[in-house]
Parts: C-alpha cells; sequence; structure tokens
C-alpha cells in the first residue's frame, strides 16, 4: 500500500474505512483509535500529520511517533509490549496494592522493585514515588530517588514533574 497513491478521506466513514485498510495491509494486530474529521486528537498530540501514538496497557502514552512508518510502529509496540510484560514481572502493581492494603511487607516489595535490573523505568519512578510517600523512615531519600527516577524519564520539565511527583501522573 503506497501513501501517494491514497486519496485523503473526505468524511468519518472514509477515514475509517482506510484504517481498516491499513491495518489489514500492513497486517497491524493492534486496535487503531480514529480521529475526529476536525483532527481533534491530532492537535492534542503535537498538530503533526501522520503521526502516531502508543498507548501502554496501562493507558499511559508510552511513546509518541512523528511519523507513522510501519517499521517504526511495528518497534515502538513491540518496546511497549516488553515494557509491560517486564513491569508485570517486576511486581510494581502487586506491590503498590499491597501497600494501599497495608501489607507489612509492602515497603520491602517495593523496593525490591526499585532495585529489580529488568524494572521499566517508569515503575522504577512510581515504587520510589509511593516509598517516599508511604511516611517510611527513608520518606527523603525515596523523594530523591523519585525526582531522579523521574529526571531521567521526562528531563526537567517542571511541570510534568511535579504532575508526577504529586499525582503519579
Amino acid at each position: 500500500m503506497g501513501f501517494r497513491q491514497i486519496e485523503q478521506p473526505r468524511t468519518l466513514e472514509e477515514r475509517c474505512t482506510l484504517a481498516r485498510r491499513s491495518k489489514d495491509e500492513l497486517e497491524l494486530p493492534i486496535p487503531f483509535l480514529i480521529d475526529t474529521m476536525a483532527d481533534l486528537s491530532r492537535a492534542l498530540f503535537g498538530d503533526l500529520p501522520h503521526s502516531a501514538v502508543i498507548v501502554s496497557p496501562d493507558g499511559s502514552i508510552f511513546e509518541k511517533l512523528p511519523w507513522a512508518d510501519p517499521e517504526l510502529l511495528d518497534q515502538a509496540v513491540t518496546r511497549c509490549l516488553a515494557a509491560a510484560r517486564a513491569s508485570a514481572a517486576t511486581g510494581y502493581g502487586t506491590a503498590q496494592h499491597a501497600l494501599l492494603l497495608g501489607d507489612a511487607d509492602a515497603l520491602q516489595r517495593l523496593e525490591a522493585v526499585f532495585a529489580a535490573a529488568e524494572t521499566i523505568p517508569r515503575d522504577r519512578a512510581l515504587a520510589a514515588r509511593s516509598l517516599a510517600l508511604s511516611g517510611c523512615s527513608d520518606a527523603e531519600l525515596w523523594r530523591e530517588r523519585a525526582e531522579t527516577a523521574a529526571r531521567a524519564l521526562w528531563g526537567d520539565e517542571p511541570e510534568r514533574l511535579e504532575a508526577f511527583l504529586l499525582r503519579g501522573e
């Protein structure tokens, strides 16, 4: 399917038909979300004409691609799924759930998640944040670790760091 040979859709129905055709011809086993004809989502995600946003199984944005190249999409989806598997393997969600339930070993489980080499960076940051907010004796140390891990993920963007440290977003 060559993109130069495709006429731009003029209706939402044509857009959906083109998406189904692309999905079938490119043999992509992932869900497609179709934007409105006013391109409202595109405007929210950087306003690029043929971009792609990969959403992780937990609903967070995993990666944004400025151009939806099939090969790069495949690589990004593969990385996203591997990260999701690693996250499940490290047990961050289980450890966080244990903390919420007040399990005695929850803090040790979160520390293990933070220390595990296979923990994905976002889970490492979330584990440190959870420990910082837990009221444990090393809370300030964990806050510093959470901030360091968050900076590794998002740089020095103040609003992004604050949103993560205060609300876990």
